[in-house]
């Protein structure tokens, strides 16, 4: 039987500020740590809160792609904010639903597993406090009930994040709502996320399995010092069996006061009516031409090309699939690397992150009373400062060798290589997610609609009834056909339009580059 095998994640990061918008140290690439650290323990697709980012967009790095929502850009204080982190390798399965936010405190995506054909609807929620008013936090599980009654259809409901709420331990109140595993008393907050688990048959998976107490609670109260569960992955009912553990995670360390909650899921085939096909068409690969500078490629591409041609008579597409086979298997794949000063420091990086890990976890071993955990704690802040200072300097370093590169590279008027450093120099790209309006007024950020309201407008701009006299079209001059312009184009005509294209330019649909041709 065919299985798909995901683990998902929660974690409240407290910022993903980086350096331009806050002044804290701490915020040098927050997306690139938190990647390490999703990579690191194996998550798949990772629901943060609390982001603070302003309006919505979309960023890759280290192997994940952050789809972000927040409050607009000139909202004075962002204390909200969610975002997914999705591993690059899920994004081939078809994504039904591109994650689209609700608002700053709710964002939701579906997506097709590969192997069991699955829909799964994921949710990323940040609910309001305990001093919240009634009509925001009414409104916050208005939108959420929303969120899951727009898809009804979807197979698999997964609701993560940060509710800022005690379930309690009282499962015979909660009968396929809450396990015997669940700690402490419940507050209002509580109460009210139990009501909306209820009416949705949802089950809090944080209560099905038996931990230690540390690796059920996410949050200690900064004056009581009691530790609480806040964070929570919710599953519908109907779907409890594929959950197959959830806890917290403590090595996770993003310098956030909260910890990561990691839950596995196991998905197995659904009964197929007939024959299941791919709804989308695989992208084409392509070709990393760059590897025709090497004069031993160039003469092993050639070589391969005049052996597979040979019995190639006049057939276009044997012909293009010929080259892209050959390509691939000389070539490889065009994989693009941007490392910025983070990514070519990784291995230093790496150790001193490990070194404050290390002393993070003696540090949670220790009884909070006493020398021994005075001490850890004083080593593990050491270690901390020690990765800030050793970080800023790594930058600075790199900044400066990458000056002194750019600075020769326009006194030798290398104009490709200049610009090429400049583009690598903005790092991971950010993009906003495009969005227009409907007819009725309403804002559209979902791809498909995007494309179907450009279509719609497209239709009503250009079907129009003509405006020209057809009399006036019969008055303008005719020229004479051109009878050779029709006949099929020659060799020298072919290479002479090879031979004028320029390399490093992007292919068209059939990534085929000028490169490939002879």
């Amino acid at each position: 039987m065919l299985v798909d095998k995901i683990s998902v994640a929660t974690w409240n990061v407290r910022t993903m500020l980086e350096p331009v918008e806050s002044k804290s140290s701490l915020a040098i690439r927050r997306t690139a740590l938190i990647a390490k650290e999703l990579a690191r323990l194996g998550i798949g697709v990772a629901a943060l809160t609390e982001t603070r980012r302003s309006d919505a967009g979309t960023l890759v790095d280290g192997g994940y792609k952050f789809f972000w929502q927040g409050l607009p850009n000139d909202t004075p204080v962002r204390k909200a904010g969610v975002c997914f982190a999705i591993q690059v390798d899920l994004l081939d399965d078809d994504i039904v639903l591109s994650p689209s936010g609700l608002n700053e405190r709710l964002l939701s995506f579906r997506l097709r597993t590969r192997n069991t054909g699955r829909d799964l609807l994921f949710v990323c929620a940040y609910a309001p406090t305990m001093d919240a008013s009634l009509e925001v936090k009414e409104r916050f599980y208005a939108g959420l009930n929303k969120i899951l009654e727009d898809n009804r259809d979807a197979a698999v409901k997964v609701v993560l994040g940060d509710f800022n709420a005690r379930v309690g331990s009282d499962a015979c109140s909660y009968v396929g709502i809450l396990g015997h595993h669940g700690i402490a008393k419940a507050n209002e907050n509580g109460d009210r996320l139990l009501q909306f688990c209820a009416n949705n048959r949802m089950v809090v998976t944080n209560s099905l399995f038996k931990h230690k107490y540390h690796h059920k609670t996410t949050w200690q109260h900064p004056r009581s010092k009691h530790w609480h569960l806040l964070d929570y992955i919710l599953v519908n009912s109907a779907f409890r069996r594929i959950v197959k553990d959830t806890r917290v995670m403590r090595s996770a360390d993003c310098s956030s006061d909260h910890r990561l909650v990691r839950s596995r899921l196991v998905i197995e085939e659904k009964a197929r009516r007939g024959p299941w096909k791919r709804r989308y068409d695989k992208v084409p690969v392509r070709l990393d031409v760059r590897r025709f500078n090497v004069p031993s490629f160039r003469r092993k591409y050639v070589a391969g090309i005049r052996r597979e041609l040979k019995e190639v008579k006049g057939d276009w597409k044997i012909l293009q699939q010929t080259m892209s086979d050959v390509g691939l298997k000389i070539l490889g794949q065009y994989r693009r690397r941007r490392n910025d000063w983070f990514d070519e420091n990784d291995k230093g990086i790496s150790r001193l992150v490990e070194k404050k890990r290390n002393a993070h976890s003696v540090m949670l071993g220790i009884e909070r009373k006493g020398p021994r955990f005075e001490k850890a704690r004083l080593e593990y802040s050491k270690l901390r400062s020690d990765l800030q200072r050793r970080t800023r300097q790594m930058k600075n370093v790199w900044w400066r060798r990458r000056a002194e590169s750019m600075q020769a590279m326009s006194d030798k008027h290398d104009t490709r290589g200049l610009y090429q450093s400049i583009r690598d120099l903005c790092g991971p790209v950010c993009r906003a997610l495009s969005r227009v309006k409907a007819s009725d007024g309403k804002l559209l950020s979902e791809p498909t609609q995007v494309n179907k309201r450009w279509i719609e407008h497209f239709r009503e701009l250009l079907n129009r009834d003509p405006e020209v006299d057809p009399s006036a079209l019969e008055i303008i001059p005719q020229r004479q056909v051109r009878e050779d312009l029709g006949r099929p184009h020659s060799l020298e005509e072919t290479m002479k339009a090879i031979g004028c294209l320029k390399n490093a330019k992007t292919p068209g649909v059939n990534t085929r580059k000028q490169a490939l041709h002879f």
